[in-house]
């Protein structure tokens, strides 16, 4: 089998292998590829069938007919389609969304000039032109500052034992428990296989680990309050709401509990309810198992149906912006950027999920 990325009926496969080779004597000997696409996150996800026909010879091999394959023009070698993508839309991201793929931007160079915006690598940093000049040895990016503002700053220097963040690629990416310095504090990974910044997905601002309660001392369980999608409820976290306690069953919740996203608990032990009438009928927490009576607001443990619409294809008049929730393919997925165009296949990077199965 051969590992190469190539266009065949304008679709990407990624690994080739000769699987059939048949002779038909005095004619053709015909060899049949079957080729593979790879999705990064998700493993092969189809296959295709060629044949390549060619002059009789019963003494071909399936290292032969791979060697073949290779020379083939149908095999030619292309620009991934989505560098490509990013290659074209490298000027228009904003700091943050560069800061997540540094490496489609050039590293700095002294012979070149430079313009207000333009963003380069250097010394495991990124930076950002604030001055248009010309370079020169002495006005690189980590020694100009009137020329040059960082974006990921490599002069910070690690905390304690803890290096520097760098930008990782999938054969090494950060994993689930990876703590790292970044803009000045710490940070840990929140998920395995984490290729981006900190700040932009998979991490939260690292805390030292806090001694388990003792016997005597209770867990204290904070009130639920609205997150965002930069500080949103991880699985097990627990939260007091409207009387009830809740523990999130999902990662990157943002829902209220009883609306998606949380198992009740038990009832809150120190709720106090209001009672505004002076009678007993104040508002007591309420046991979703119950089979009593239902509340008008008695949480649900699924979304309505028509809150969260189908992906459609977007253009850039009416992108998805960072927050934006979607169904695509069964599942749900957030934005994580602005000015989002892609499908949570075609960029994964730019989506979280799937939120559900």
């Amino acid at each position: 089998m051969f590992n190469r990325n190539v266009k065949i009926n304008g679709a990407v496969y990624s690994y080739h292998e000769a699987i059939e080779i048949t002779h038909v004597k005095d004619r053709a000997t015909a060899i049949r590829i079957r080729s593979y696409a790879n999705n990064p996150n998700y493993g092969i996800s189809r296959s295709t069938e060629q044949v390549i026909n060619l002059p009789f010879d019963d003494t071909m091999t399936f290292v032969d007919a791979e060697d073949i394959a290779l020379e083939r023009s149908e095999f030619d070698e292309y620009i991934d389609p989505e560098e490509s993508l990013l290659q074209e839309l490298a000027p228009t991201l904003t700091d943050e969304q560069a800061a997540s793929v540094p490496d489609i931007y050039p590293e700095w160079r002294v012979t070149e000039s430079y313009s207000v915006g333009d963003r380069v690598r250097y010394s495991n940093g990124f930076y950002k032109c604030v001055t248009a000049h010309d370079a020169q040895a002495d006005w690189n990016p980590s020694a100009a500052s009137s020329l040059w503002t960082a974006i990921i700053d490599a002069t910070v220097l690690p905390i304690g034992e803890y290096p520097l963040w760098q930008q990782p690629e999938s054969t090494n990416p950060y994993m689930a428990g990876d703590i790292v310095t970044f803009g000045g504090q710490l940070w840990t990974s929140v998920i395995d296989n984490n290729v981006w910044a900190p700040g932009i997905y998979g991490w939260d601002i690292y805390q030292e680990e806090q001694s388990e309660p003792g016997p005597d001392e209770p867990t204290v369980v904070p009130e639920w309050a609205q997150p965002d999608s930069t500080n949103p409820y991880m699985l097990g976290d627990k939260v007091r709401h409207n009387g009830s306690i809740w523990q999130s069953n999902v990662d990157n919740n943002v829902w209220e509990p009883g609306v998606y996203g949380w198992d009740f608990v038990e009832e809150d032990p120190d709720f106090e309810p209001e009672n505004p009438q002076g009678d007993d009928s104040g508002n007591e927490p309420v046991n979703p198992s119950d089979g009593g009576d239902e509340p008008i607001d008695e949480p649900t443990t699924e979304p309505e149906e028509d809150t969260i619409p189908e992906w459609a294809q977007p253009d850039s008049t009416n992108p998805y912006m960072m927050g934006d929730l979607v169904t695509f393919q069964g599942s749900v997925y957030e934005s994580l950027i602005d000015n989002n165009i892609w499908s949570p296949t075609d960029y994964p990077q730019g989506w979280s999920g799937p939120l559900v199965d």
